[in-house]
């Protein structure tokens, strides 16, 4: 971890953040969408794709 003056609450907001990703599996659905944009980078639609699910996966609810 970077050295950085974060106050304790702010740290454990950024951790819980974090731990929300890992367990809605965020980074399996981006490497997904990342192979898929390689296969299919002619598209349009894929890119647009990709940002509204980078959207919605840092959209926590």
């Amino acid at each position: 971890m970077p050295s950085a003056d974060i106050p304790e609450k702010d740290f454990q907001y950024i951790v819980l953040h974090e731990l929300t990703h890992y367990k809605r599996r965020d980074m399996f659905y981006k490497s997904l969408v990342q192979i898929t944009v390689c296969l299919h980078w002619f598209n349009p639609l894929v890119y647009l794709m990709r940002r509204e699910i980078t959207k919605a996966c840092e959209f926590n609810y």
